[in-house]
């Protein structure tokens, strides 16, 4: 650690962690077994060698570096603490990261794959906090402003997959493409509805195409879309809390934004086989000029999955998820002690909490909660109580 002044205050640097992450691997490379061979569901009667399962011995320790550079609650403030902070700024290195990495099937596992050291990652953050304390009479106002910004990115990944559509989903799995986030979210390249048939289109080679095989399984990250994370780089929490004779309230709200989802759509091979129902059924192109005001597909039966999988996983279905939400509210009353039911109670205290109160303003259109994409959002709390101290 190292210590220094700026402008009269004392400011610190340290060294956070130098550590190894992971595990080791003592399987053996292969294990060796006889067994019946099948053909399809008939047994053809005859033994043959085969690998049940490979696993790599030759794994190594991952290794994580961390550097953090702190600035103290006590080294940032004003005259009588009215203003303080920290501010904290970490780099985090995390190198020969566990990976998969598919085997040759001419060996005889097919399918198989191994665990290898073969990936990078690197993460930045920022903490801000800043607090504010104010009194004027008997009244007392408080105020907690935090900041947080964190940025990660794969350095290197040596595996990659020819079929890049693999790569195309909701985001929350990790998905290891050198130079981007690892929740990335990777869309189809959407290129509206067909006019005449509302057909999604989607691009092969810089194309329009509507061949639903191919779409689905391009060679190439450009005929992909990378929208940005998924998981929010920046998030921010503002607390006000005024206290007057007794009675305080306070409010929390945060905030969340830099980050996208991906919302559910109509699939109407889940609608034919499932009856799975959604609410874009009534949104679906139905005659000409339609396309001008929806994206979503229009009706076929019998339905194309590949179909389905391209608009479903498409930049039209891409969505904003930057909110700001009404956390909670907190309102409490200090009983004066002569006011106490019994002498032995030092402090005793009444509230009523809230949580949980909605969301005050959304990027997206549709009125969707970011953080409740699928299924019921966390309904409201309300709870009344009394904090004695003895």
């Amino acid at each position: 650690m190292t210590k220094g002044r700026v402008g009269g205050r004392l400011l610190s640097v340290r060294f956070q962690s130098l550590g190894f992450l992971g595990k080791e691997v003592f399987q053996p490379v292969a294990d060796i077994g006889v067994g019946l061979h099948r053909h399809g569901q008939q047994a053809l009667g005859k033994q043959a060698l085969g690998r049940r399962h490979v696993v790599d011995a030759g794994n190594d320790r991952g290794l994580t570096l961390n550097f953090d550079f702190v600035a103290a609650a006590d080294d940032f403030g004003t005259r009588k603490s009215r203003v303080s902070g920290t501010v904290e700024y970490y780099l985090k290195k995390s190198s020969d990261l566990f990976m998969p990495v598919f085997i040759d099937p001419t060996i005889g596992t097919s399918g198989s794959y191994l665990t290898e050291n073969g990936a990078n990652l690197t993460t930045r953050g920022m903490d801000i906090r800043i607090n504010t304390n104010c009194t004027i009479g008997q009244c007392r106002l408080e105020t907690q402003v935090l900041l947080n910004c964190v940025r990660s990115k794969v350095t290197s990944y040596s595996y990659e997959n020819a079929n890049k559509g693999v790569y195309a989903g909701v985001g929350y799995t990790i998905t290891p493409i050198a130079g981007k986030d690892p929740y990335a979210l990777i869309s189809y390249r959407w290129g509206g509805l067909d006019p005449a048939t509302g057909d999604p289109l989607g691009y092969i080679n810089g194309q329009l195409s509507n061949d639903y095989q191919a779409l689905v399984q391009p060679t190439s990250f450009n005929d992909l879309v990378i929208e940005g994370t998924t998981r929010p780089p920046f998030f921010g929490s503002f607390r006000n809390s005024i206290y007057y004779r007794g009675f305080g309230l306070s409010v929390n709200i945060i905030a969340k934004w830099g980050y996208y989802f991906r919302r559910t759509g109509l699939q109407y091979d889940g609608l034919f086989n499932n009856w799975n129902l959604n609410e874009e059924y009534s949104q679906r192109w139905q005659k000409p000029g339609d396309e001008k005001i929806t994206n979503v597909p229009s009706l076929l039966y019998p339905s194309d999955a590949n179909r389905d999988k391209f608009y479903l996983n498409s930049e039209a279905t891409v969505e904003k998820g930057d909110h700001i939400r009404l956390q909670d509210i907190r309102f409490s009353y200090d009983l004066q002690k002569r006011r106490h039911f019994l002498k032995i109670i030092q402090e005793a205290q009444c509230f009523l909490y809230a949580n949980n109160l909605g969301i005050l303003w959304r990027a997206n259109k549709r009125g969707i909660d970011p953080d409740y994409q699928v299924g019921l959002p966390a309904s409201r709390s309300w709870s009344l109580g009394i904090k004695l101290i003895f």
